[in-house]
């Protein structure tokens, strides 16, 4: 429904640390679209593919799904989806897995915690979207997963963003029009 904004979160300490929020994005999502957008733990590949190989990092990446409720009025036809993107370290799947849903129920507040569009709203956790386990140690300029697909070219061609409309450069501009920086 709504357009999907990436912005960058950056960890200013320099190096990832455990619960370090990687980037997120808001979304509306018609309220029959929640249900697909969230999986079930069952259906996360990580714990679905029956021959998958362990890299054995200690580090994983997790989606974590909140969703906007308006205390009072509405939002209208849609919802405001927020997904955020954590650094987990743990020993393993199972554990991070828990660890990504405390981090989510953590990140929800209380009964009207913030004003939308002059109404009384908060924040609540709705799921867990994606979940990965990196592909090594998470570093300076490392690549910590990867999706792979087959596409035609001229697909790809029109998947790739102008560098203005890349989630960083979009909130920047954002920043800067609000007066923010």
């Amino acid at each position: 429904m709504g357009s999907r904004r990436h912005f960058a979160a950056t960890n200013r300490c320099g190096a990832p640390e455990e619960g370090s929020e990687l980037t997120w994005t808001q979304q509306e999502l018609l309220p029959h679209e929640l249900a697909s957008y969230v999986k079930t733990k069952e259906a996360l590949s990580i714990f679905s593919a029956p021959d998958r190989r362990r890299r054995a990092s200690g580090w994983y990446v997790c989606e974590v799904v909140e969703v906007e409720v308006h205390d009072t009025g509405s939002h209208g036809d849609s919802i405001l989806v927020w997904t955020n993107s954590h650094l987990i370290r743990a020993t393993d799947a199972e554990s991070a897995y828990d660890s990504a849903v405390d981090l989510g129920t953590k990140e929800a507040l209380g009964l009207g915690s913030h004003r939308c569009d002059s109404d009384n709203a908060h924040w609540e956790f709705r799921g867990v979207r994606n979940f990965v386990e990196t592909l090594g140690t998470p570093r300076e300029g490392s690549v910590l997963w990867f999706e792979e697909s087959n596409i035609p070219l001229e697909r790809l061609n029109k998947l790739i963003p102008p560098r203005p409309s890349l989630g960083v450069f979009e909130w920047q501009a954002h920043q800067r029009l609000s007066g923010a920086q």
